[in-house]
């Protein structure tokens, strides 16, 4: 809302705004609140873990970071051909590794 619609506006539709800036400012820090939650809470079952069973603990801490926004179709693409890779990769040393074992 620019300032000469604010002065000239309305005061239901100034209330509408402002209600429609509140719930964009709560929504974004609920979701904040979500991820950062799910950090602590890792970290939190990660040290109780490691405290009470010592080398014994089976959890681990996040290995990579959560994602926050969905990723573009270029990301997809380029983590596909990763995986692909990996993938080829593993096919040949497991083809080499029988074609020794055949001779």
């Amino acid at each position: 809302m620019t300032e000469e619609q604010f002065w000239h506006s309305n005061p239901r539709i100034i209330e509408a705004w402002e209600q429609a800036y509140k719930n964009k400012i709560n929504s974004i820090n609920a979701y904040i609140h979500a991820w950062v939650g799910n950090y602590g809470i890792n970290a939190f079952v990660f040290a109780i873990d490691h405290s009470f069973n010592g080398q014994k603990a089976k959890s681990k801490y996040l290995s990579k970071p959560i994602e926050m926004f969905e990723k573009t179709e270029e990301e997809k693409k380029a983590v596909q051909r990763k995986e692909l890779e990996k993938f080829l990769s593993w096919a040949a040393k497991a083809e080499k590794k029988f074609q020794k074992k055949g001779e």
